[in-house]
């Protein structure tokens, strides 16, 4: 993907005569062609189990959340589209299974009060947050992260949306939780040794 990234980066630099930006280029249609796959990936099998609206309700929640607390990755793009096919169909098909986030508020405020406190002690992550962006950065990332459990919480308890919508993305909002902790780095590590194994690669 990264050598089709740069010969059609550097085909576009040529003929737009933005000679200096081929690598920009590359990057931006590296990241394009990558987001594609991924994305698509995952529609056509949450179109193949019938989870579209569980799979976007999980995709959704996740990434909002992840915009300001960040979160552990994969070390290449083929594990890190795996993991997330993996994560997102498995997440929308057992949203379908169980809705225990919709029929318990004791509960599901409980879930919300442990999430604001992992944000609370590993929001934002070093992924999202750099040294170089200041405190303010900082304290924006870290009330984003805070504040978004609990506006969640407030929405799902208003919407309309079906129990298994509901619970599809109360499992996003867990999903990209864990991620930020030392057990989701950890996990996320397990699995690129697994898959390294696989390829024959060093565990």
């Amino acid at each position: 993907m990264k050598k089709i990234a740069a010969k059609m980066g550097s085909w576009l630099a040529i003929e737009s005569g933005y000679t200096t930006r081929e690598q920009i280029l590359s990057y931006g249609l590296e990241y394009i062609i990558g987001l594609t796959i991924n994305i698509g990936s995952i529609v056509v099998l949450a179109y193949f189990f019938n989870v579209i609206g569980e799979a976007v309700s999980f995709l959704i929640t996740f990434n909002l959340l992840r915009l300001f607390s960040g979160g552990t990755h994969s070390i290449n793009f083929w594990y890190c589209t795996l993991t997330g096919m993996v994560s997102v169909i498995g997440f929308s098909i057992l949203s379908i299974q169980s809705q225990w986030i919709y029929q318990s508020i004791p509960i599901s405020v409980l879930v919300v009060s442990i999430i604001t406190v992992i944000m609370f002690l590993y929001a934002p992550s070093s992924v999202v947050f750099k040294e170089e962006g200041g405190k303010t950065r900082f304290r924006i990332l870290r009330i984003g992260s805070l504040l978004f459990s609990v506006i969640w919480f407030l929405f799902i308890n208003i919407s309309t949306f079906s129990p298994n919508i509901v619970q599809a993305s109360a499992y996003g909002l867990i999903w990209q939780a864990v991620s930020i902790t030392p057990f989701g780095f950890s996990l996320i590590k397990k699995i690129d040794n697994i898959l390294n194994s696989l390829r024959g690669g060093e565990k």
